[in-house]
């Protein structure tokens, strides 16, 4: 087990966190039953995980639940719906979009673009590294961001930000990661859908554009190294195939050890072990709700299932959260095929913060310090 520069941003964010919870507990009133249920279990998972495996085991397992809770209660704890925290929130994710399209565009130009399954070798050093510009949760990070930067921000220039937007989703697909595509596509399906008016008409005119560009560029043979590596991957099942194979393994092994590891799951520390390829393996598997489930058995799955369930329906009666609609769906598809990093989960918040002001058709009343009413720091109606 060592210290890492994750550790000490959770480490921060919970001492901010805990010095000033106001805003979080509104936000988070109506779930306060089933968040002590799901507290109560994370607790008694760890506990008995440190009586029977090693400290260092079990504090690494249960880290991989700390840092997405621990991120998600520290961003729905911030006071997005004000017009100032709706202009942080817009400057951070252009930041970061902006940020990561620069990596993987500079990936793509040392290493050039393989295949997901495959090594790339430098043309300028011979060194081999992956064919993927980015990591999977950095390219799904990305993807979220292009999704949001279509919603109405009130900016002077919108078209911008759509333009930026189908910049960050299309190099998001272009590091090959295929649970992305899928999530990013049901995304802007959802996006499709329920546009109306000119917000339709200005999208389909903007797909149109897209498209038209990429079919130019296509023709041009400009993009033929990546459209025949990203029709390689759609053709290899050889990643799907193989954790299906450790999702069904490890849930089986699960009943076989009765009534109780299937109720609250197996402790933290107690591993994922299972065989792929004729090798004994131990990551964890590429599926949020099947480590939910390991770790804490049909209940805890049930009360995340629930909360994710319960903010989807409440996005989904909003008539203005289109996008944040549409990032919300992508999370809870990317998450079934890979685990939820804490990066990710900070727009987890955003949406279940969204999903309050939805639902209610007015601003939730959370309590706001008396120094920022006094400096007239007004919230907007149309927040999120």
């Amino acid at each position: 087990m060592s210290i890492t520069a994750e550790d000490m941003v959770m480490v921060s964010a919970f001492v901010a966190t805990a010095l000033n919870p106001g805003r979080l507990l509104a936000i988070t009133k109506p779930y306060r039953l089933i968040l002590v249920a799901l507290t109560l279990s994370l607790v008694g998972a760890l506990i008995a995980g440190l009586f029977r495996f090693d400290t260092g085991m079990v504090m690494n397992d249960f880290r991989a639940f700390l840092f997405p809770i621990g991120f998600t209660a520290w961003a729905l704890n911030q006071d997005w719906m004000t017009d100032a925290g709706q202009r942080a929130f817009k400057q951070w994710i252009t930041i970061t979009g902006a940020t990561l399209t620069a990596v993987a565009a500079i990936h793509i130009a040392i290493y050039g673009v393989g295949q997901p399954d495959t090594f790339v070798v430098s043309v300028l050093s011979g060194v081999s590294n992956t064919g993927r510009p980015l990591a999977s949760d950095q390219a799904m990070l990305l993807g979220l961001i292009g999704l949001l930067m279509f919603r109405a921000w009130g900016s002077s220039r919108p078209g911008r930000d759509r333009w930026v937007g189908i910049l960050f989703l299309a190099m998001s697909i272009a590091c090959q990661h295929r649970s992305v595509w899928v999530a990013v596509f049901l995304g802007i399906a959802l996006t499709s859908f329920r546009l109306r008016g000119v917000a339709r008409a200005r999208a389909l005119a903007g797909a149109f554009c897209a498209l038209l560009l990429g079919a130019i560029a296509i023709l041009s043979g400009a993009l033929n190294g990546v459209v025949s590596s990203l029709f390689a991957s759609v053709e290899n099942t050889g990643t799907l195939d193989g954790r299906l194979s450790s999702w069904t393994q490890l849930v089986e092994s699960s009943f076989a050890r009765g009534i109780w590891t299937i109720l609250l799951g197996e402790p933290f520390g107690f591993g994922y072990d299972r065989i792929e390829a004729g090798q004994i393996i131990s990551y964890a598997p590429h599926n949020w709700y099947v480590t939910v489930y390991l770790r804490l058995g049909l209940v805890g799955l049930g009360i995340f299932i629930i909360v994710m369930t319960s903010t989807f329906a409440r996005l989904a009666r909003g008539a203005e959260a289109v996008a944040v609609t549409a990032a919300f769906l992508a999370i809870a598809t990317y998450i079934s095929a890979y685990s939820l990093s804490w990066t990710v989960a900070a727009l987890l918040a955003w949406c279940i913060a969204a999903s309050t002001n939805e639902s209610s058709g007015r601003e939730p009343q959370i309590p706001m310090p008396p120094k920022r009413q006094l400096a007239g720091n007004t919230r907007s109606s149309r927040a999120f």
